[in-house]
C-alpha cells in the first residue's frame, strides 16, 4: 500500500478492532446464540455485564495480552537495535537466534508483569505457562530456557490439550510492526509456542499473521475480496471446518479462527462483521477480537462506529494508539 494515510487508518483499525471485538463480546462470553437472542435480541452495543461483571467498553485478557506481546516486541527491538522505529527503518533485520531470544525474553517479561497485576481473567494454558516460567526462572534458568521448558511442561500437564485460542487472540502486532512478512510470521509462531505448544495454535497464528499483514497493505476495496478467496482455499487445508454450515464457537483455535472468518467474509462492513462474531456466542470475546482485527485491517478505523470507539476503555484505547505510532 502506497498511501500512508490509508495504511495508518488500517493499522489503527486493526488494533482498535481487537479491543472492540473483545469488549463487545466479553459480556456474552459462554452464552449460546439462543441465549443471547432471548436476552438481548442482537448485541450491537457495549452493554457490559457478563460472568466477569464488565463495565461497558471494558476489555479482557485478549486485549491485555495483545498489548503485552506488542510491548515485548518493542522491548526486544530496542535491546537489539537501540531504538523502536518501525522495522522498515531497521537495516539488516533478521530473525536470528539472538533476536528470537530477545523476543521471548521481552514478551515473557510483559506476560509476567501482566500476570502479577491480577487480571480478571486468564486462560488456563497461559496461566500455567506463566507460573511454570516464573518457577524455572527462580531456579536460575535463562529467560529463553525458562519459557521453552515452561511450555513443554504445560503441554504435558494438560495432556496435550494446548490448542486453545489464547495465543491467536494476542498475535496481531507482529503482522503490523514487521514489514518482512516471514519475520512477522516467525515472531507470531514464537509467541504462540510460549504458552500453546501445539501445531494447531502455531499454524493458526501464522495464518492470521499472513492475513493481517496482507490486508493492512491492500486497498480496502480489494482486501475483502482477497480475504474471501483466502478463506475459500483454507477450507481444503488448515480449516476444513469452513465447509460446515454450523461451526461451534468454541475455544479450540481452529474453530475460533473459522467462525471469525465466516463472520467477516459474510459482512459488508466493520459493524456487521464484529456483530456477526459476538452474537454466535461461545468464546465470544476472543472470537470477537479475532474478527475485529481482521475487519479493522480491511475497513480501517474510519469505519468503526463512533459510539463503540467512544465507549471503549480509555486506557486501552490510548495504549493501542501509542503502539500504532511505532508502526506508521
Amino acid at each position: 500500500m502506497r498511501n500512508h494515510k490509508d495504511f495508518s487508518n488500517k493499522v489503527h483499525g486493526a488494533l482498535y478492532g481487537v479491543a472492540i471485538g473483545d469488549a463487545l463480546g466479553g459480556p456474552v462470553e459462554f452464552m449460546s446464540a439462543d441465549e443471547i437472542r432471548r436476552r438481548y435480541g442482537r448485541v450491537e452495543n457495549m452493554i457490559g455485564g457478563g460472568w466477569l461483571g464488565l463495565k461497558p467498553g471494558e476489555v479482557t485478557d485478549d486485549t491485555q495480552m495483545t498489548i503485552a506481546v506488542a510491548d515485548g516486541i518493542l522491548r526486544a527491538v530496542q535491546r537489539v537495535y537501540g531504538h523502536m522505529r518501525p522495522s522498515r527503518d531497521i537495516e539488516n533485520l533478521s530473525f536470528s537466534a539472538g533476536f528470537r531470544e530477545e523476543v521471548i525474553s521481552g514478551i515473557g517479561d510483559e506476560f509476567i508483569m501482566w500476570y502479577k497485576s491480577r487480571p480478571k481473567d486468564i486462560g488456563n494454558a497461559c496461566r500455567i505457562s506463566i507460573d511454570n516460567a516464573i518457577h524455572f526462572a527462580r531456579g536460575g534458568m535463562s529467560d529463553l530456557k525458562s519459557w521453552e521448558e515452561a511450555s513443554k511442561l504445560t503441554h504435558k500437564m494438560l495432556n496435550g490439550q494446548t490448542a486453545g485460542n489464547g495465543s491467536l487472540m494476542r498475535t496481531i502486532y507482529p503482522a503490523l510492526f514487521f514489514w518482512n512478512r516471514d519475520i512477522a510470521i516467525r515472531v507470531s509462531e514464537c509467541q504462540s509456542d510460549m504458552t500453546h505448544l501445539h501445531d494447531d495454535a502455531r499454524d493458526c497464528c501464522a495464518e492470521y499473521t499472513y492475513m493481517i499483514h496482507t490486508l493492512v497493505r491492500t486497498e480496502a476495496t480489494k482486501a475483502h475480496s482477497w480475504l474471501k478467496d483466502r478463506t475459500y482455499t483454507l477450507s481444503d487445508s488448515l480449516l476444513p471446518q469452513l465447509k460446515m454450515s454450523i461451526i461451534e464457537p468454541t475455544g479450540y483455535v481452529k474453530n475460533s479462527l473459522a467462525v471469525a472468518l465466516q463472520s467477516v467474509c459474510s459482512a459488508n462492513n466493520f459493524h456487521e462483521a464484529v456483530c456477526n462474531a459476538v452474537n454466535r456466542g461461545g468464546d465470544a470475546d476472543t472470537i470477537g477480537a479475532i474478527a475485529g482485527g481482521l475487519a479493522g485491517a480491511i475497513w480501517g478505523q474510519a469505519y468503526i462506529p463512533y459510539e463503540w470507539m467512544h465507549t471503549l476503555d480509555a486506557r486501552a484505547k490510548n495504549t493501542l494508539t501509542g503502539l500504532a505510532r511505532y508502526v506508521i
